[in-house]
């Protein structure tokens, strides 16, 4: 594990990117858990969104994203097996969706604050506890946050994605 004062989640810009829909009635909902897809879904841009440019990270839903070919391949190898990429196609194009499947015990449940229902409401990390790979989700909340290991952001911001903004939380 790693020692940082720091942990980012990914935080796609869907107000200002396309975001994607799958075609039809199919619903994925990604958890932290493998999906069962042997073959590409095909998935529409959401109708608000149909004039807006394509980003490298875009949103399909809430607790998963997608990017684009290119930077599948860059990512791929540093990812490990902390998630599952999932192809898509969009007119033509080979898009993935990236199911997290890490799921890491290192939330400090002393300094965090939980809301009544008993939900996740300040998040702070415990430093010794947080992955050194890949992407991860947290144990207290597997749907929809999304965090990166400090390798990975690091590769994330080598390739300088669209589309992709990080929010800090602190690690003690």
């Amino acid at each position: 594990m790693v020692l940082s004062d720091v942990v980012v989640s990914i935080e796609v810009d869907y107000e200002n990117f396309k975001s994607f829909v799958p075609e039809g009635s199919e619903v994925i909902r990604c958890k932290g858990k493998p999906l069962n897809i042997d073959t590409p879904i095909n998935i529409v841009v959401d109708e608000e969104d149909t004039g807006m440019p394509l980003a490298d990270i875009s949103m399909l839903n809430i607790g998963s994203f997608v990017i684009t070919q290119d930077l599948y391949e860059h990512l791929k190898e540093a990812a490990e097996d902390t998630c599952q990429f999932i192809p898509l196609q969009w007119s033509g194009i080979r898009m993935w969706l990236v199911n997290v499947l890490s799921v890491a015990d290192c939330l400090d449940k002393e300094h965090s604050e939980f809301n009544s229902f008993g939900g996740v409401s300040s998040v702070v990390f415990d430093s010794s506890k947080v992955p050194m790979v890949g992407f991860f989700k947290i144990a207290e909340d597997n749907h929809t946050g999304i965090f990166v290991s400090q390798n990975m952001l690091d590769v994330i911001n080598n390739y300088k994605p669209t589309g992709v903004e990080f929010e800090k939380f602190l690690a003690k």
